[in-house]
């Protein structure tokens, strides 16, 4: 007499093509748990889907975060330093000159503490590890704010290891394809920002000026330059719109500038005061799953993360990969970018490609962008005319020799 047990029918597809939204019933994403059942091996009832799929593995969300710097040195520092600290336009924010001789990493990371005072710079933050310092600030006290650091001294080596990422760049990141070697799943995702403005907590009074000028409640915490919108203002309408700012000594003063002042008034000002925030981007991701199968368990490590790849949910790459005994080699294109390749080799951990973080690393973030192209961004080639061969016939040859 048979015994009647449970008969699993293996029925849905891996489906690493489609947006999640769009993924056909049944079918499922990177998950584990899919199973259809009969009751019994017996019976003939129709087979129906277990509901409720389980996502194998998560990729973490997308935190704020200011740039961050690795100082390597497995000697006692000496030497004459200058530190130059640029904006994003191109404006120097600070410098500092210092001589030692003979220090240590740690109090290499203290004076930077110390030197790294300015009203341009906040949260300076350090790490000593071994052979090694990270060195963390902030600009105009907005995280993910966009700076250069230079440093002018041959016995330090120095590295950029995290690129700066804004606020409106957090959240969660979304896969846009997948490619299956040798039982590893790598994935490639990305996070787009949304917001274009920050609303700010302040209330606004007018300050006699020769420009439109407010006093702040509370202190403002903006910086010269920065990009601000009022919206709503009732007392002065002529203050909404988008401005540059200046700032005043005080802390709690701020003007817009190329403005004209008009009759000064009383009381708060109504209405919104925005930040503009940076131009909207993209972070492309990329990294592994791996599965372990005596657990059942899947682990997700990032190989890579950049804003350089311009990755889009509605442009989902074509990927090829390779590996040999030395390295990992990824190339993907999707007519929207240029075509790249990708090279990996070690171990996988937390950003490994990048050279700072990984003796097998082999990009930084600062060339990243070039470093990736299948195809050379600029070709140095000049065409000079310099002869055309007669053969033949009454028709004359249009064969030209052009160096290269």
């Amino acid at each position: 007499m048979p015994i009647d047990q449970q008969v699993i029918f293996p029925g849905s597809g891996m489906d690493h093509d489609s947006d999640l939204s769009k993924v056909k019933e049944g079918d499922y994403l990177s998950a584990k748990n899919i199973r259809q059942i009969t009751d019994s091996g017996q019976t003939t009832h129709a087979v129906e889907p277990v509901k409720g799929n389980k996502r194998s593995f998560t990729i973490p969300p997308v935190v704020a975060q200011n740039k961050k710097y690795r100082f390597i040195s497995d000697v006692p520092l000496t030497g004459a330093w200058l530190f130059t600290v640029t904006g994003a336009d191109g404006t120097i924010l600070y410098q500092v000159n210092f001589t030692g001789a003979g220090f240590t990493l740690n109090t290499f990371a203290s004076w930077l503490r110390t030197v790294l005072v300015h009203p341009s710079i906040t949260n300076v933050i350090t790490t000593v590890g071994t052979g090694y310092v990270d060195l963390e600030l902030e600009i105009q006290g907005t995280t993910g704010t966009e700076y250069t650091l230079e440093v002018s001294n041959n016995n330090i080596e120095i590295a950029l290891i995290a690129e700066a990422i804004p606020e409106n760049l957090a959240g969660e990141m979304t896969e846009i394809n997948s490619y299956d070697l040798n039982g590893n799943l790598f994935v490639w995702s990305t996070r787009s920002s949304t917001e274009t403005e920050k609303v700010l907590p302040l209330t606004l009074y007018h300050l006699n000026s020769t420009i439109i000028a407010f006093t702040t409640i509370p202190n403002h915490g903006l910086w010269d330059g920065a990009q601000i919108k009022i919206e709503g203002a009732t007392k002065q309408p002529t203050a909404n719109g988008t401005w540059t700012i200046i700032i005043f000594s005080a802390p709690n003063r701020i003007g817009l500038k190329d403005s004209i002042a008009g009759p000064a008034f009383t009381g708060a000002e109504t209405g919104t005061i925005s930040l503009i925030l940076p131009a909207p981007s993209n972070l492309g991701e990329i990294g592994i799953a791996t599965h372990e199968p005596n657990s059942d368990t899947w682990t997700y490590t990032r190989l890579i993360r950049t804003k350089d790849w311009n990755f889009n949910v509605l442009k989902k790459p074509d990927i090829h990969m390779e590996q040999n005994n030395i390295e990992l080699w990824f190339g993907w294109t999707d007519d929207f970018n240029v075509p790249r390749v990708f090279y990996y080799s070690g171990d996988f951990r937390t950003d490994g490609a990048i050279e700072g973080l990984n003796p097998a690393g082999k990009y930084t973030y600062e060339l990243l962008e070039a470093e990736t192209r299948l195809f050379l961004k600029d070709a140095n080639v000049k065409f000079e005319f310099t002869g055309q061969d007669q053969a033949g016939g009454n028709i004359q040859s249009a064969t030209s020799h052009c160096p290269l």
